[in-house]
């Protein structure tokens, strides 16, 4: 579904998240959420994870273990593109944790 390559993971290899999901939080992994559709989600949410990316673009991916039809499982966050096809929502910086020896936060920047 969605290659991408973890920073400090797997030797820094393409993989599939579905796979990396499954190795790292024995969870299943059941597809995405899109960025539209977020409110309709919230009530199923356990906590979110921020994983850092190197490929497709280098920056944080939101993947979210939801709690739903009696199952728990992780879901990713994914925005529109100019197609009808969806990418991973891939954002440059994690803001409130420590990145290279700094704090991010909003007014700085």
């Amino acid at each position: 579904m969605f290659k991408v390559i973890l920073k400090n993971k797997f030797k820094e290899r393409k993989i599939d998240l579905s796979v990396a999901v499954r190795v790292m939080y024995k969870q299943q992994f059941t597809g995405s959420i899109q960025k539209e559709h977020l409110e309709w989600w919230k009530p199923y949410w356990i906590k979110p994870i921020l994983l850092e990316i190197l490929y497709p673009k280098q920056g944080w991916i939101t993947l979210v273990k939801v709690f739903r039809e009696g199952k728990p499982s992780v879901r990713v966050i994914t925005r529109p593109t100019s197609s009808d096809k969806r990418e991973l929502l891939v954002l440059k910086h994690n803001y409130g944790k420590e990145n290279n020896g700094t704090f991010y936060n909003k007014r700085s920047m």
